[in-house]
């Protein structure tokens, strides 16, 4: 009975690493996209085509002409990597918030990875959904500011 109590534990902690280690990949994954991506006046590019903008990738946009609650936050995203905070802030207020929290996630998984937990004081599960929540809360009252003041419809 004890060896099979233990053979779920162990199995447990497999799954929360392989758990974090996704984590961590997808994270620095974006960070890397991020800072591989160019802002340029036309839109996002990546290294050697900079006169070439990439498509939009937002339905949003492309079907109501409308940006959406995340429009900008690649090119914040890019912004922020590259050190340009002013820039990022104004493609997307979130955008830096956004980017720290995804660049947090690294040092954080990373840790797990090789210890099995995430560090004490960010292992409270409430502590995760406050801040998923808050995120949400703070996307659609940024976009409701956008929509109100008409920022919403400024799709270049």
């Amino acid at each position: 009975m004890e060896e099979m109590a233990e053979g779920l534990v162990i199995e447990a902690r497999v799954k929360a690493r392989r758990g974090h280690m996704q984590w961590l990949v997808l994270c620095a994954a974006v960070i890397v996209a991020s800072a591989l991506l160019e802002v340029q006046p036309r839109g996002i590019t990546v290294p050697g085509a900079p006169g070439r903008p990439l498509p939009g990738l937002c339905v949003s946009r492309t079907v109501f002409h409308m940006n959406c609650p995340t429009c900008g936050m690649t090119r914040s995203f890019a912004a922020m990597a590259h050190g340009r905070l002013r820039l990022a802030f104004a493609l997307h207020r979130l955008g830096p918030l956004g980017f720290l929290l995804v660049l947090l996630q690294v040092p954080l998984r990373a840790y797990a990875v090789f210890t099995g937990v995430l560090p004490r004081a960010v292992r409270n599960p409430r502590l995760a959904t406050r801040i998923i929540v808050a995120l949400v809360i703070a996307l659609v009252g940024n976009w409701i500011v956008n929509l109100v003041t008409g920022a919403a419809f400024r799709t270049g």
